[in-house]
């Protein structure tokens, strides 16, 4: 029962580092291809600033899940998960096209791109979960 209370311990610090890792990759890889498709004179600081939002909902996804007794309650807390990151995001993209001022044109394709990236990174980190509920299970 230790060994696996590790392995998942090691688990998830490996996989909030590439989580991090990769969103920094994503982030230079967008500001790169908007300099060079838009060759505007536009600041793309706030492409530094996504990468925390979504890393920042990694951790929050961790932490909840780490919080989780039940088995019984998973299905609600992945729900309530879903609503909450649905709404923080709608409420983030507001913010850097209302308050920031960003272009549309500009902030819809990264923010997709983005989102996609942790959309594959959430469903990997939540299959390893399930799995090692079960292995902790049995």
């Amino acid at each position: 029962m230790k060994q696996v209370s590790t392995y998942r311990a090691q688990q998830e610090k490996r996989s909030l580092f590439y989580l991090g890792a990769g969103l920094f990759a994503v982030a230079l890889v967008c500001a790169v291809c908007l300099k060079l498709v838009l060759r505007s004179e536009q600041s793309f600081y706030w492409l530094l600033s996504l990468p925390f939002l979504f890393l920042a909902m990694g951790c929050g996804l961790r932490k909840v899940l780490l919080s989780v007794k039940q088995q019984k309650t998973l299905v609600n807390v992945y729900l309530l998960l879903k609503i909450g990151k649905i709404l923080g995001l709608v409420a983030a993209c507001l913010i850097y096209i209302i308050l920031l001022q960003i272009e549309l044109a500009c902030f819809l394709p990264v923010f997709f791109v983005f989102y996609l990236f942790y959309l594959v990174w959430e469903t990997k980190y939540i299959f390893r979960y399930e799995k090692t509920l079960r292995m902790e299970m049995l």
